[in-house]
């Protein structure tokens, strides 16, 4: 084998196909001495916390089921918090391209040690070799596909639009549970403001991304909508994106002087910096109890444009288009008119938010930014269309079911199987890949917002979950 010491720039991603296609010699030994055999990679997590969930490895005279964190170097694993982290709390097993320190102790946050592994010295084959293999052969398979690709193409896309409506359903049935709560939580609360409110957590949970969805859950929830608004009326439209900026970060405990990250004072953040601290002393009083540690934010294997800094930023625009009136019920108004493309484009269009002069040009405090490219907007069109299909329907199903309004609900179904596709993602590319290869026909009928969400639902339900028996695909190949 050629010297790996020469390959040291290698992509992080490399490694989690490395892991996930075990690569690797049968036999090897961890850092400590220890023999190591995997009985079970695990399940690829697209999501926040480890890289695979439910591993089984034998690691000297145990046999361990957890997670499984792969990084290039050792030192990666404090650089990236996860010693600060609970959500890591469950890894069993450290693996590592390069040992780049002679000694490096993994240590989970509730003070356990973890073991590591060196991968480099146990990859199967050379890593030049390696490279062109996986790049022909990345993404998940399914062991069962032989039994799928018996299924008729009709009764293929109905299972398909089946695990749609349950997808849709579910969102529908955890954000009439959350209504729930917040009328029970805040009897204040009027109606209108916590419908508003629960589609302002739905739209801030929806910018959080995979990695970040619960710290913007949070944050909705400590800096409630109707707070925002209280703290704002009354002052000039142009005043609003700075006063809400500087509630939203200082809240989450993300303003330079919460921060123990030095900041790069050039002119342009220095005069942004002042003027945003100087916002946040004016209600810091009232809030600053309420603040999130700045370690709850992700910003590892973030693109600089979908960092949490540039998210906040992108809602104070949202919210200040929108801070006094009701945005669910102004979107329920266009829906009145029965005109699909009026609709879907008027909602597109609500949470979709231009930049400014700072955020055009930085992804964090200090930190400069290259060119973004011709889409320089802090929330694009791709993560409205998210929006709109993850919470913009669900929310306004529930409320006109809540209000018996059936042909509003007719409606908005409608506009909902209309909806065009959606920008893909590494789970719809690999069941689009291997669910659907060589069916043209039906290839083409996914294209479409509802069915990429039903092979979303059958991904996580059953693939993620190695849950073979329930699955509906095999279902309906057995029911032939």
């Amino acid at each position: 084998m050629k010297d790996l010491k020469s390959h040291r720039q290698v992509a992080e991603r490399f490694l989690l196909h490395i892991w996930d296609g075990q690569h690797l010699k049968k036999e090897m030994r961890t850092t400590d001495g220890e023999t190591v055999r995997v009985e079970c990679a695990g399940t690829w997590n697209f999501d926040s916390g480890p890289d695979f969930k439910n591993a089984l490895i034998h690691i000297g005279g145990r046999t361990v089921t957890g997670d499984v964190e792969i990084h290039i170097k050792p030192r990666d694993w404090t650089a990236h918090g996860h010693h600060r982290d609970p959500r890591y709390n469950g890894v069993i097993l450290h693996a590592v391209m390069w040992q780049t320190e002679a000694s490096f102790e993994t240590v989970k946050e509730n003070g356990e040690t973890v073991s590591l592994l060196v991968l480099s010295d146990f990859l199967d084959e050379d890593i030049e070799k390696l490279s062109r293999k996986i790049s022909q052969q990345q993404g998940w398979r399914c062991p069962r596909i032989a039994e799928i690709e018996q299924i008729d193409t009709d009764a293929l896309l109905k299972v398909i639009d089946a695990a749609a409506q349950q997808r849709l359903e579910g969102k529908i049935d955890r954000f009439k549970k959350r209504l729930k709560e917040l009328s029970e939580d805040d009897e204040s609360l009027s109606p209108s403001d916590a419908w508003d409110q629960l589609l302002y957590e739905g739209v801030m949970e929806a910018l959080g991304y995979s990695k970040n969805k619960e710290p913007f859950a949070e944050l909705a929830r400590r800096l409630p909508l109707k707070q925002i608004r209280d703290r704002v009326t009354g002052q000039p439209p142009s005043s609003l994106p700075l006063k809400i900026q500087a509630m939203l970060f200082g809240v989450a405990g993300l303003l330079p002087s919460q921060s123990h990250r030095p900041v790069e004072l050039d002119r342009p953040t220095l005069q942004y910096i002042q003027e945003l601290e100087r916002q946040w002393q004016l209600v810091e009083p009232t809030l600053g109890g309420r603040k999130m540690e700045a370690e709850q934010w992700q910003f590892f294997r973030l693109r600089p444009a979908n960092f949490p800094t540039r998210r906040i930023a992108g809602v104070s625009f949202l919210l200040s288009r929108s801070i006094h009136k009701s945005l669910l019920s102004h979107l329920l108004q266009i829906a009145r008119e029965h005109n699909q493309g009026l609709f879907l484009a008027r909602a597109k269009a609500a949470f979709t938010a231009e930049t400014d002069d700072y955020w055009s040009k930085h992804y964090r405090f200090g930190r400069t930014a290259r060119a973004w490219g011709e889409n320089n907007l802090l929330i694009g069109t791709q993560r409205a269309d998210d929006i709109v299909i993850n919470v913009v329907f669900p929310v306004a199903i529930l409320y006109a079911r809540s209000r018996r309004m059936k042909t509003m609900e007719e409606f908005l179904l409608n506009c909902y199987d209309s909806y065009g596709e959606l920008a893909s993602n590494e789970i719809t590319r690999s069941l689009v890949r291997e669910i659907l290869r060589g069916r043209r026909r039906i290839s083409s009928s996914v294209k479409s917002a509802r069915r990429q969400q039903g092979l979303i639902h059958i991904y996580r339900q059953f693939c993620q979950r190695l849950n073979c028996a329930q699955c509906p695909l095999l279902r309906c190949a057995g029911a032939k």
